[in-house]
């Protein structure tokens, strides 16, 4: 089985539902994903999730993370929200802002509120530089006006578990920012022939794979808790939309994986502090050798310190002595010098003559 990776899903909800640990939940699933990435939509499980996203690994699978407030959940942005939402961000692991964006399915929810608060994240994100995560439900006259006014080649963005027509989809890939589209288990629906539209309409360089688990367990689990171990599924009914090799469906969406959310770049930076780490854990033998030495000679020279300390003493105490030493040989060098002109004029100018030899 190729290598994939679950682009959305809630793993404290899943764990919610099913109970137990996520070393049981990870450990139990059969084909495991490369790596997830976590969706923190609810300030109330910021916390879990960012505690969830120190552990990096987790039963050999990558943990990533996006933190955002969702849009049926809009009433709880505040600033405390806004305040955590950009300290999560931080975390090495957290790859995007969301889910955030706009749902008009169920009554009850202020359409302006929504877009009032999709607008602020939107400019949370792009301060912050980051991708989004974006929800967006039975909205899209008001979506891709939102679209259009904030449009930017910097916008990157995952349309996720993506339900909308194919006429939008085309609409939002005429726009200048690099959208990706998410589909989940509600491809495989009986009833959800729109949706197969809309995948067959969009390049297959645009779409990824998510399972937005524990809902939407594609056919034939429809009904039960889903988890990332059924990406497999949906990933098969992509292929045959799109008549290619599940194989090479797997390779693709990896690769637009990677793209949307720069995985290639954060292993890279998160991969040198290991390597340093390893580095270092290498030296640790000589390292430790040489302290062990150092160690063992201390008491040898802790010994002579005594001795050495007596010496240095007596070395300072005779100095006095020897400067005024050294003071009296330089003046008795000097008397010699200053005799010079003195003795040289008592010499005879000529000297005399040199006796004949027979």
């Amino acid at each position: 089985m190729p290598t994939f990776i679950d682009t959305h899903c809630h793993i404290d909800t899943i764990l919610e539902r099913l109970g137990g640990t996520a070393e049981a939940l990870f450990e139990c699933m059969n084909p495991a994903p490369e790596a997830i990435i976590h969706v923190a939509c609810d300030p109330k499980d910021f916390n879990w999730g960012g505690e969830f996203l120190s552990r990096k690994t987790i039963n050999g699978v990558k943990i990533y993370g996006a933190f955002g407030v969702h849009p049926l959940l809009a009433e709880s942005f505040c600033e405390q929200a806004e305040r955590e939402i950009f300290e999560y961000l931080k975390l090495p692991g957290a790859l995007a802002l969301g889910e955030i964006g706009l749902d008009y399915h169920y009554s009850g929810y202020s359409p302006d509120l929504q877009k009032k608060v999709f607008l602020r994240q939107i400019e949370m994100g792009l301060e912050l530089n980051k991708p989004f995560v974006f929800h967006l439900r039975e909205a899209e006259d008001d979506a891709f006006e939102i679209l259009r006014k904030i449009d930017s080649e910097n916008l990157k963005v995952h349309i996720h578990c993506y339900t909308g027509t194919a006429n939008f989809a085309e609409k939002v890939l005429s726009l200048k920012g690099n959208y990706f589209f998410g589909f989940t288990g509600a491809i495989t629906f009986d009833k959800t022939a729109t949706i197969r539209e809309a995948a067959a309409a969009i390049p297959l360089n645009k779409i990824l794979l998510e399972t937005d688990a524990p809902y939407l367990a594609p056919v034939p689990f429809r009904g039960k808790i889903c988890t990332p171990a059924m990406i497999p599924n949906i990933a098969q009914v992509l292929a045959n939309i799109k008549k290619v090799p599940l194989d090479e469906l797997f390779k693709i969406c990896k690769k637009n994986t990677e793209e949307m959310y720069k995985l290639s770049t954060l292993n890279s930076q998160l991969s040198t502090p290991n390597s340093q780490l390893s580095t270092l854990n290498s030296q640790l033998p000589t390292l430790n050798s040489q302290l062990s030495t150092l160690n063992s000679q201390l008491p040898t020279l802790n010994s002579q310190l005594p001795t050495l300390n007596s010496q240095l003493s007596t070395l300072n105490s005779q100095l006095p002595t020897l400067n005024s030493q050294l003071s009296t040989l330089n003046s008795q060098l000097s008397t010699p010098n200053s005799q010079l002109p003195t003795l040289n004029s008592q010499l005879p100018t000529n000297p005399p003559p040199r006796p004949e030899t027979v």
